[in-house]
């Protein structure tokens, strides 16, 4: 099926490159699926638009959402490798580099 040349492996002209091939080099971004948290609420047709420590962001016509891992189901949690310790410091670096954008936007309007 394929042969070697030039120490890369090519495809025959008249070969068609396996769907599961293919597939496997689409963005998974590309995909929309489906999500349900564990307190049953669904994101329908969404694509994962990106995977931060404590949750995933999905798109759909509607919008942008962010989903936290901790709402999520275990499988899902294993499948976007969440880990709780990483998800905490995250989230703790994320409400402090907040925190310290809002005192500096306060400290320019009361100048």
């Amino acid at each position: 099926m394929f042969h070697r040349l030039n120490s890369r492996f090519r495809p025959n002209a008249h070969e068609e490159i396996p769907v599961h091939l293919l597939a496997a080099l689409i963005p998974r971004g590309l995909f929309a699926e489906d999500f349900k948290t564990i307190d049953g609420k669904e994101y329908k047709n969404v694509t994962v638009s990106r995977v931060e420590p404590d949750g995933i962001m999905l798109t759909s016509s509607s919008g942008i959402f962010k989903v936290y891992f901790s709402e999520l189901p275990k499988e899902v949690q294993e499948r976007f490798h969440y880990d709780a310790t990483k998800a905490t410091a995250y989230s703790a670096q994320q409400v402090a580099a907040d925190a310290a954008l809002q005192k500096q936007q306060q400290e320019g309007r009361n100048r």
